[in-house]
């Protein structure tokens, strides 16, 4: 996990005043709903956040699936 998600889960900040500072500022954009991150988008919707590896997935699954043929 990370400091931003230790923040929003459990309102635990490092001990560094600067970074906890920063991960505050960061945490007004981002929510955790259903054990899953979001940040808040202008536009409205809220845009899930995926790791290095679900977005590998995600992008396989689209080039690959049913998708595949119109990507």
């Amino acid at each position: 996990m990370t400091p931003l998600v230790w923040y929003l889960e459990a309102d635990i900040l490092p001990e560094d005043r600067n970074e906890a500072r920063k991960i505050k500022n960061r945490a007004a954009r981002y929510s955790i709903s259903q054990e899953k991150l979001y940040r808040r988008s202008f536009s409205g919707p809220y845009l899930r956040c995926v790791t290095p590896r679900e977005a590998a997935r995600i992008l396989v699954e689209l080039h690959d699936g049913d998708c595949g043929s119109h990507s």
